[in-house]
C-alpha cells in the first residue's frame, strides 16, 4: 500500500512464483504482487498471473500496481481481467502507475478492459511521469473498449454508443483503434 510500500531488496535468483491470482483491492486501491514497490525487486519471475481488479482499484499491474522503486530482469505473463477498474484507473503489464525503473524485463500480459472513463491502459505500464524504462519488452495482447457518449435505450452488452454504429473506443493489438463521442445513432 502507499501507506506501507515494499522498500527493500529481494533477489528471486530467477526463482519462479506460479499461478499467483488476486481478486481483491488493497485499502488505497494497488493491485499487484507489490502493491507499491519503492524498493529493488530483480530476477522474480512471475507466470501464469491472474489479477482481476474491482471498482475501488485505482493502479493494477502484473508487478506491482504503482512502482516508484527499481524492476530488472523480471520475466512475466499472465492476464489481467480490468473490466471493472475505476474511471480513472492505470493498468499496466507491468505496472499501473511507474515513476521509477524498468530495466532488462520481459512482460507477456494479457490485458482486457471495457472500462469507462479516464482509464489509462498500456502493454507494459499504465501511467508513467518519470524514471526510466530501458531494455524491456511487452508482448502480451491488449484489448479495450468503452462506451464514450452513455446513450440511453442501447442494447445491453453493447459496446460504441457514439456517432457511427459500433465506432465508440476499441483497440486491439493486431487491429488499432478508432474513436468518437456524441449521442448515439439518435
Amino acid at each position: 500500500t502507499k501507506a506501507a510500500p515494499f522498500k527493500g531488496q529481494i533477489t528471486g535468483k530467477e526463482f519462479t512464483v506460479k499461478n499467483f491470482k488476486i481478486e481483491a483491492p488493497t485499502a488505497d486501491g494497488d493491485m499487484g504482487f507489490f502493491g507499491v514497490n519503492d524498493g529493488v525487486v530483480m530476477q522474480l519471475n512471475l507466470a501464469d498471473v491472474t489479477i482481476t481488479p474491482t471498482a475501488a482499484t485505482q493502479r493494477v499491474g502484473a508487478m506491482a500496481g504503482t512502482n516508484d522503486g527499481r524492476i530488472q530482469r523480471c520475466v512475466v505473463n499472465g492476464v489481467i481481467n480490468a473490466d471493472a477498474m475505476a474511471a480513472d484507473a492505470a493498468c499496466g503489464g507491468a505496472a499501473g502507475m511507474n515513476t521509477g525503473d524498468i530495466k532488462n524485463s520481459d512482460f507477456a500480459v494479457d490485458i482486457a478492459s471495457e472500462a469507462t472513463g479516464k482509464a489509462s491502459i498500456g502493454g507494459l505500464v499504465g501511467v508513467t511521469t518519470a524514471g526510466e524504462i530501458r531494455d524491456t519488452n511487452a508482448s502480451g495482447k491488449l484489448v479495450v473498449a468503452t462506451s464514450t457518449s452513455g446513450a440511453n435505450g442501447r442494447m445491453a452488452g453493447r459496446v460504441g454508443d457514439s456517432p457511427l454504429i459500433g465506432s465508440g473506443f476499441y483497440a486491439e493489438s493486431g487491429v488499432g483503434a478508432a474513436a468518437a463521442t456524441g449521442l448515439g445513432e439518435d
